[in-house]
């Protein structure tokens, strides 16, 4: 084969140079001219093929002997199969007589990256090769689509976004292949016009959802922030680059995913060896599939520029490595869904364990907490108790002497969940043995705080203890750095509250008892500062009050249902207990 250095073809001084090798590569050259040589020595007419491959190539042009009759193929120009062969590739037929020697003239121009692969065949050998090639290509379209099909379906159900980006990346290596490989214009005529911008778009595309796909299964961020932040802007950088393409010349644009493909394929082999060498699980799949792709990429690089023999893998290699890459990718996403279903199981069984253990906490503070109101002559308590979660840390409880003097008891033990609601038991155990010898409420939470001191762990508790004497219509009470009691009197809202430290912080620690003369219709609000506090907020108790006061003319039940909406704590940051007594009816004698 030899290449026209100058001059023109048909011209007695024209230059031909010699060319050793099958393939021409000439780079971003936009056209050129090869003869070759061709001779019958058998004794029967020769049916040959001269097969270009090079499906992208804008205009070529075959001559046999002379230059009266050309033959014409090319992206560029109508598909006409009366001087052509039907094939995804530009494919002439000629003949030779017995004896004939000639030369064959291909002028081709192109836009891109010129390169030139010549094959001569004889008819039987390129039918046989059609053949077997469209067998090679049917399978790996069908694998491809197959595997895409399936990781869709995968996808909706998981809503993953590592198998999002698999199928775009899955879908641009279909589309590519499909433009590149001269499908598309064979079989689907009407995307002629658009087939060299798709081949662009598509390879950027593919380059960057494998870079974004890479990234999120690896969780490159993880082990390696810097190049984490390479595999992302490179994402980004394809993404843009196909905006850009669309918008320059066919020529220019080819540059961009030349120059971007071997800097992308490094970039995920040190990011899948990285993760390999961090321990990451399917990372070795990575690795494999982009030494795969490399390999495939430089063998069929090395045969288009001649630099070694034409053979199947060398012609296919790019293809049979992105095969291989799908099926490793798929195979590690396949064993992501395994590995997602035994953590799913482990999960469930601990949260299954979870479950169990909250429901004995449940029966526990279930336990822990009054299962009556006290029944009193002149007062009546309504209690609305709503812990954070399953459980809570608040407690309550009553103690009652007879039907007119009992003592109320609001605590709130620091945290919530689990572990505060199983050290308000101890609170309990620490109020019933005190309450039942005790009604004053200063030597109550007294003995309290110093029973508690040595059994909490680094855990506090806040408490209110009032004592009610209904005969003498008296009130004592007294507060362990506990929001303060509120007197609901006339409608106006009153604090009630005395000095001292939670109970456990401080050994020794003294608390401050009040009497107060209380009267009929007096309305005494317990709580835990769940119900007033909100994060940033300001003057809560303030708040509270004006609240109260808004509602101090509804009736018990609908008052404690009522005052934590009020409050904004429909969606409530802590636990909350509020217990209300209203006083009402005294009576004139002592049950």
């Amino acid at each position: 084969m030899e290449k026209l250095e100058s001059g023109r073809p048909d011209a007695a001084n024209a230059t031909w140079k010699r060319i050793s090798t099958d393939v021409l590569n000439l780079g971003y050259s936009k056209s050129v001219w090869i003869r070759i040589s061709v001779e019958n020595h058998d004794r029967q007419t020769f049916h040959q093929v001269l097969e270009v491959e090079a499906p992208w190539l804008d205009q070529i042009d075959f001559f046999l002997n002379d230059f009266s009759d050309p033959k014409k193929a090319g992206l560029l120009r109508p598909r006409d199969y009366t001087a052509v062969r039907r094939h995804r590739n530009p494919a002439f037929e000629f003949k030779l007589a017995p004896g004939q020697k000639t030369f064959i003239y291909v002028r081709a121009e192109t836009s891109g990256l010129l390169t030139l692969p010549v094959q001569i065949w004889t008819a039987e050998g390129f039918a046989d090769k059609m053949q077997a090639e469209y067998a090679l290509h049917g399978t790996y379209f069908g694998t491809i689509a197959a595997m895409l099909i399936y990781n869709l379906a995968v996808l909706v159900f998981l809503r993953d976004k590592s198998y999002l980006y698999y199928c775009i990346h899955l879908f641009a290596i279909f589309v590519f292949y499909l433009t590149i490989g001269g499908f598309a214009a064979q079989y689907l005529p009407f995307t002629i016009p658009f087939i060299k911008p798709a081949m662009l778009a598509s390879s950027l595309l593919s380059l960057g959802a494998v870079c974004a796909f890479n990234r999120q299964f690896l969780e490159s961020w993880k082990f390696s922030k810097s190049l984490d932040a390479v595999v992302r802007a490179l994402a980004w950088i394809c993404a843009l680059s196909i905006v850009i393409t669309i918008l320059l010349p066919y020529s220019i644009g080819v540059r961009i995913p030349n120059l971007l493909s071997p800097i992308v394929g490094v970039v995920l082999i040190a990011n899948a060896v990285l993760a390999f060498t961090r321990g990451v699980d399917q990372s070795r799949y990575f690795l494999i599939a982009w030494l795969a792709v490399a390999l495939g990429v430089v063998v069929e690089f090395a045969t288009k520029f001649g630099l070694i023999e034409v053979t199947a893998p060398g012609r296919f290699g790019v293809q049979l490595g992105t095969l291989l890459e799908a099926v490793l990718f798929s195979i590690a996403l396949g064993r992501r869904i395994r590995s997602l279903s035994v953590e799913r199981a482990s999960s469930q069984e601990r949260l299954g364990k979870i479950e169990r253990e909250m429901d004995l906490a449940r029966s526990i503070q279930k336990r822990i907490l009054p299962q009556t109101i006290p029944d009193l002559v002149g007062a009546s308590i309504h209690v609305k108790y709503l812990p954070l979660g399953a459980v809570g840390g608040d407690f309550y409880d009553f103690i009652k002497m007879d039907n007119s003097r009992f003592g109320v008891f609001v605590a709130d033990v620091t945290g919530h969940g689990v572990s505060a609601a199983m050290d308000s038991s101890t609170v309990k155990m620490a109020f019933l043995n005190q309450a039942e010898t005790s009604t004053r409420p200063d030597v109550l939470l007294a003995n309290m705080n110093t029973f508690l001191r040595d059994i909490l762990d680094f855990r506090f508790v806040s408490a209110s203890y009032a004592y009610f004497d209904l005969h003498r219509m008296n009130l004592t009470f007294a507060t362990a750095g506990h929001p303060p009691i509120l007197l609901v009197r006339s409608s106006k809202c009153i604090m009630l509250e005395t000095e001292g430290s939670l109970l456990g912080m401080v050994s020794g620690a003294t608390y401050q008892t009040v009497d107060l003369e209380v009267k009929d219709g007096d309305r005494l609000i317990f709580y835990t500062d769940g119900l007033y506090e909100r994060p940033g907020g300001a003057g809560e108790l303030e708040h509270l009050c004006k609240e109260v006061e808004k509602l101090a003319d509804l009736d018990l039940a609908l008052f404690c249902d009522r005052l934590p909406k009020s409050m904004g704590q429909d969606l409530p940051l802590d636990d909350i207990t509020l217990l209300v007594v209203d006083l009402q009816h005294r009576q004139t004698s002592p049950s």
